[in-house]
């Protein structure tokens, strides 16, 4: 799972949950290096903020990537559902989650989602 969040101490919880709960984690603070890991590593789901630290945000990256990678699962991440989600499940995101993210279900359900959609 790839988790791409610009603020640290919003990331690193994230990061510790999924490892605590078993997970292989890669991290990423930018639209540039997500795309990078995306590419590399080919991750199974990626959680992606839409405002990141350099000037490529979530959407660009879903942009990029989604048609590429059809079988990597993104669940878009950001305070302005009003404005995105829409947007984002048009373009392919698997779902949104409004932050800030207010029950540990909210974030876990994606995953055992994905988990069941691909029998693993």
């Amino acid at each position: 799972i790839l988790i791409v969040e610009d603020e640290e101490d919003t990331r690193q919880p994230f990061v510790n949950m999924l490892k605590r709960r078993g997970h292989n984690v890669l991290e990423s603070a930018t639209g540039k290096e997500a795309i990078e890991l995306i590419e590399k590593e080919k991750p199974d789901m990626v959680y992606l903020d839409i405002s990141l630290a350099d000037n490529i945000s979530g959407m660009d990256v879903l942009r990029q990537c989604k048609p590429k990678f059809p079988d990597i699962e993104i669940v878009m991440m950001s305070a302005y559902a009003t404005e995105y989600e829409a947007e984002s499940l048009r373009l392919g995101a698997y779902s949104f989650c409004k932050k800030p993210i207010s029950s540990l279900a909210e974030f876990f359900n994606p995953i055992d989602e994905i988990k069941k959609k691909k029998g693993l």
